[in-house]
């Protein structure tokens, strides 16, 4: 996936949200895509349960509708402790812990910490959103705007209070 194609995955993921893609049946339609099956169900006119089901093929809705889950990876950034510690970022854990050649699931369980794996892999998150920082600059000054990746880090870079 595009690098901004991860960061919104970043997002999807941050917000509970369950990008999909649903068409109506019988008519030729195109898909079309959403970033969350209420969207979906808003462009349809259903409700978001009637969307997942039409998704797992059930309800009264699934003759009418096909509709698709969308993967949402977290990405994240893995490295071999010893040697070569050079970051490798991914798409999510799961292609990380593939290309490191560990089973299904190992990755979140380093990120986890306690595990044997702990001494030989790291694993970080990258979820942070690249495109939803905050600029901020003092009144008057006529510098260029500051990018934090959240008010209180703003708030702390320029000495002030955190806004509630």
């Amino acid at each position: 996936a595009a690098a901004d194609e991860t960061e919104g995955w970043a997002d999807q993921a941050q917000l509970g949200m369950r990008p999909c893609k649903m068409r109506r049946l019988g008519s030729n339609a195109a898909w079309q895509r959403f970033d969350s099956r209420s969207a979906a169900a808003q462009a349809f006119g259903l409700r978001s349960i009637d969307v997942a089901d039409i998704i797992r093929k059930t309800g009264q809705h699934a003759a009418a509708f096909e509709a698709e889950a969308e993967k949402v990876g977290r990405p994240c950034e893995m490295r071999r402790l010893g040697g070569d510690n050079t970051w490798q970022r991914f798409e999510s854990r799961a292609a990380a812990g593939q290309a490191f050649g560990l089973e299904r699931g190992t990755a979140s369980i380093i990120m986890r910490g306690g595990s044997i794996w702990n001494q030989t892999f790291e694993v970080r998150d990258c979820g942070v959103v690249t495109r939803c920082v905050y600029e901020v600059r003092s009144v008057g000054d006529t510098a260029t705007w500051r990018q934090f990746a959240s008010r209180d880090d703003a708030a702390t870079a320029l000495g002030i209070s955190p806004p509630d």
